[in-house]
């Protein structure tokens, strides 16, 4: 992959956490038809549903990757994003759609960062591609998801505050990550203030 030991590190220890999300949001999305209404508009449905072989597909990529780098520093990252997710779920399908689209605007506003020019990432073409390639995936599903919260009932003004809740969560998650951040190019305080820019309209 071309990268050096210590940004092919802080690459395997921020791994887990997306690896994590791609699994939990492909759950999420393979579960979506057996919960929507009858009435439910049938394309919206289908493009609900189409997300989740997307979280599939990301899952295998994510995993290969994670095969050619060193084990993580620490195995609580993992079990610490798996905790992070399973306090998304939520019985009303509206909410737990706009909390899922707010973590996939977190994980584009990540991979904006990790693949932003001269990070290692950005100087290795074939990791380039296949994160480019998620955060294209990722914003898409955000649109979608945020259509299908919208379509089901949810408030546009617990919408927003969902975005933010789940934003500053995930900023949590990551900041016992600044130095691996750090050793793949990304600014753990810049990518704060940039959850909080965004969050909002992403």
């Amino acid at each position: 992959m071309g990268l050096s030991e210590s940004a092919a590190q802080g690459l395997a220890d921020v791994l887990p956490v997306l690896i994590c999300g791609e699994a939990s949001a492909e759950l999420v999305f393979r579960a979506v038809e057996s919960e929507l209404p009858d009435d439910f508009d049938p394309d919206l449905a289908a493009a609900l549903n189409s997300i989740a072989d997307d979280e599939h597909r990301h899952g295998i990529w994510l995993d290969t990757v994670r095969a050619q780098l060193p084990s993580p520093s620490s195995r609580s990252t993992a079990r610490h994003a798996a905790r992070f997710l399973r306090q998304l779920a939520c019985q009303d399908l509206g909410l737990h759609l706009t909390r899922v689209a707010a973590l996939d605007a977190g994980v584009c506003m990540i991979l904006a960062e990790v693949c932003a020019r001269q990070t290692p990432i950005a100087a290795s073409p074939p990791l380039l591609s296949l994160f480019t390639r998620i955060r294209r995936d990722e914003g898409r599903h955000v649109r979608i998801s945020r259509r299908g919260a919208a379509a089901l009932g949810a408030d546009p003004s617990a919408q927003a505050d969902e975005r933010k809740r789940v934003l500053a969560a995930l900023a949590a998650l990551l900041v016992p990550q600044g130095p691996s951040l750090a050793a793949i190019g990304v600014d753990i305080n810049r990518l704060q203030r940039r959850f909080e820019l965004t969050g909002a309209r992403r």
